[in-house]
């Protein structure tokens, strides 16, 4: 069996995932892996060309982001199915790369690194740094939700987040770092929004902060403080099911990788050991 491309059936795709209230940033991927199929073998999807795509995928990008593009087409391929009304459409998918479990953490911000990040922004009057870097640390907001954060929910002392699928929580503001922050507000006479800056624009200044310390770029993103919270609170709780909800996480499996520990921690524990 094979599906045929159409701009018809791609319309009906994307008033599909609208429907499922996916996010922007999910949509636009299952999006960008129908124009990158198209591109790489052309409008026919079918199990031939599926292994085709995914061959010239493995020579140009990682598996993991492999496995991105893969679970975009075969997410398209089952509202195919089910749009047709014919499930035989699903015996062209194809599996995902394997991909071997790493057994530690790797790429992750310290707790000294994230305090001299946040202090040196605040030394080199990048003041409106010092408090994002301080959020995402302090609360693992994920960096959408960091540029979302308003004057109401520093009030309440908590951020009400719905995500995909309608699912609802809360991320809580310590109560010295809310108090910090409301100063702020007042200072600057803040009315809405505290940080009217993109996702991309955080990511450059953050690694610029990081250049400028010596820090190695490659851990300094958005989404390592929020994996330097999950450690970090772990460490002072070991309430994992706790964790889970505070992160948005459904699937416990995905809060469990920060039991592990770092690269760095992995290193520092054998070189200890009296041989």
């Amino acid at each position: 069996m094979e599906i045929e491309l159409t701009n018809e059936i791609k319309n009906e795709f994307d008033n599909y995932l609208i429907d499922l209230e996916e996010s922007d940033n999910t949509i636009k991927q299952y999006k960008y892996s129908l124009k990158t199929y198209e591109n790489e073998v052309g409008k026919i999807i079918n199990k031939q060309n599926l292994k085709k795509y995914k061959e010239i995928l493995l020579s140009k990008r990682k598996p993991k982001t492999v496995n991105v593009r893969i679970a975009g087409i075969i997410k398209f391929i089952k509202f195919y199915a089910d749009y047709k009304k014919d499930k035989r459409y699903e015996e062209i998918i194809i599996k995902n790369v394997k991909m071997q479990n790493k057994t530690y953490l790797n790429n992750v911000i310290s707790l000294e690194e994230f305090k001299e990040m946040y202090e040196h922004a605040k030394n080199t009057k990048r003041e409106r740094y010092y408090y994002i870097i301080k959020f995402m640390g302090y609360t693992g907001a994920r960096i959408s939700e960091v540029i979302k954060l308003d004057v109401k929910s520093v009030d309440n002392g908590y951020m009400e987040i719905i995500s995909k699928g309608s699912k609802f929580r809360r991320i809580y503001i310590p109560k010295e770092f809310q108090i910090e922050l409301l100063d702020w507000i007042r200072e600057k006479n803040i009315e809405n929004k505290l940080f009217n800056i993109t996702s991309r624009g955080i990511s450059g200044t953050l690694k610029k902060i990081a250049k400028e310390l010596n820090i190695d770029t490659k851990k300094v993103h958005p989404h390592s403080f929020r994996h330097m919270f999950a450690i970090n609170f772990l460490k002072n709780n070991k309430d994992i099911t706790l964790l889970a909800d505070l992160l948005g996480h459904s699937n416990l499996d995905t809060t469990k990788i920060y039991l592990r520990r770092t690269e760095e921690e992995q290193k520092e524990i054998i070189n200890s050991i009296n041989w």
